[in-house]
């Protein structure tokens, strides 16, 4: 637990060289990967929300013993927090200064928590998906990873919220901007009709989510050659519906780059 203590300390006090992030993340991990038994994690949990109860009644009620044992839990709890905040900021720094191999250990070991402690199935995973995509989506080569992510992202969603949750569509509008990222327009243009799809049922056919997929959508039409007169329709029904939207603002610089589209595309 002093390792952590000691790189929350380090990564606080001023931005470290790439060298002391690495030695710093070496300490860390070491006793990271001691927090990550996941039997060890839930006994932990169990045995804290055991002695809550009791404590509700009142503390007079917790023996000695069980006192003790309620602050040391505590703290393997407050350290574990420490720990995950400590990878985001290590993750970020590698991150920044080229070194993603080092970045990706970091933020999967920082998922791995997440899930141990949460659950792989938690909404606290799925916020982790989500970022772990956008991660991997700025990287080369990694759109099997991005897939992986969003999907896993969306089903979580899609079990809590239902399938025309717009955290759904979300999901799948991101996936297939990283494939458009990747020019990989035929994925791009599926999942983007998908996204469509559950945004017009999830929050109406005339909101500016769906502008914004006819947009997407009319791109990469225009990307793919042979698909003018589509990608025409897509950027006039995007800018029919935030015309709608922006009608106070008909100078709006967002209806000024459709039309500059539109009268491109003609």
């Amino acid at each position: 637990m002093d390792s952590l203590m000691y790189c929350k300390t380090k990564l606080t006090m001023k931005t470290p060289k790439i060298a002391q992030v690495l030695d710093l993340l070496q300490q860390c991990k070491k006793t990271l990967m001691q927090l990550l038994n996941h039997e060890q994690i839930e006994k932990i949990l169990q045995e804290l929300a055991r002695l809550r109860r009791l404590s509700v009644r009142g503390r007079e009620e917790l023996t000695q013993t069980e006192k003790k044992h309620f602050k040391l839990l505590g703290q393997q709890s407050y350290f574990l927090k420490i720990a995950i905040s400590l990878l985001t900021v290590c993750g970020s720094l590698l991150n920044s200064v080229g070194e993603l191999t080092q970045c990706e250990q970091c933020y999967s070991l920082y998922v791995a928590i997440v899930e141990s402690v949460e659950g792989s199935n938690s909404l606290q995973a799925a916020q982790c998906y989500f970022w772990l995509a956008q991660f991997y989506a700025e990287e080369p080569y990694c759109i099997d990873k991005v897939k992986v992510c969003f999907l896993k992202c969306k089903d979580i969603h899609e079990y809590f919220f239902g399938v025309t949750d717009c955290r759904v569509a979300d999901c799948l509008f991101n996936l297939g901007l990283a494939y458009k990222r990747h020019l990989l327009l035929p994925q791009a243009q599926t999942y983007i009709q998908e996204a469509l799809k559950v945004y017009q049922e999830g929050v109406g056919t005339r909101s500016l989510p769906v502008a914004n997929s006819l947009l997407i959508l009319g791109k990469i039409a225009l990307m793919r050659g042979y698909q003018i007169r589509l990608a025409l329709r897509y950027f006039e029904e995007s800018l029919a519906i935030k015309q709608e939207i922006f009608k106070n603002k008909p100078k709006c610089h967002v209806l000024n780059a459709i039309q500059l589209l539109i009268w491109g595309t003609k």
